[in-house]
């Protein structure tokens, strides 16, 4: 198994991984529910980043097949921050199969190498608060939960 960075050949793999991403979050929050039907904005979506110089979309090979993949990109914030650089960890993802096997530690770890390179002093992401194992994870990697997210639905 490998971790390389993404490329253009990869997005329909991405898309599919992507789906299964928002399949598994669906059971936090309807607020993942997505139209399956629009694979072209998904792809979109995963060209965009892609292209872009302060983003990065790192995946696992195995067995010839991308089972895993995180998104992290590099947020450049108003000077007033002593931190002007914030890493942002997004899109992550291992295959229900792949799972338990050190591949998102060595994701994780992958970005923020890539975090300290580009002089980022810190970093932060999102998790549902429902998703418990997610937590874990996180705070294993030295992330602790400093602020809530709230969100409301009208419909």
């Amino acid at each position: 198994m490998q971790i390389r960075q993404a490329t253009e050949n990869d997005v329909e793999s991405l898309v599919d991984l992507w789906i299964e991403l928002m399949d598994y979050h669906v059971a936090f929050s309807t607020q993942f529910l997505i139209n399956k039907n629009k694979r072209a904005a998904i792809e979109a979506f995963i060209l965009e980043k892609l292209g872009k110089k302060l983003s990065r979309i790192y995946v696992m090979e195995a067995d010839n097949a991308i089972v895993a993949m995180l998104l992290a990109r590099i947020d450049v914030r108003p000077e007033m921050f002593l931190h002007q650089k914030s890493g942002y960890i997004a899109e992550t993802i291992v295959t229900k199969l792949h799972r338990g096997k050190n591949i998102g530690n060595e994701l994780a770890d992958a970005a923020h190498a890539w975090f300290v390179s580009e002089g980022v002093s810190c970093s932060e992401l999102q998790v549902s608060i429902a998703n418990t194992e997610g937590i874990e994870f996180w705070k294993s990697k030295g992330y602790e939960i400093q602020t809530f997210r709230m969100i409301r639905h009208d419909r």
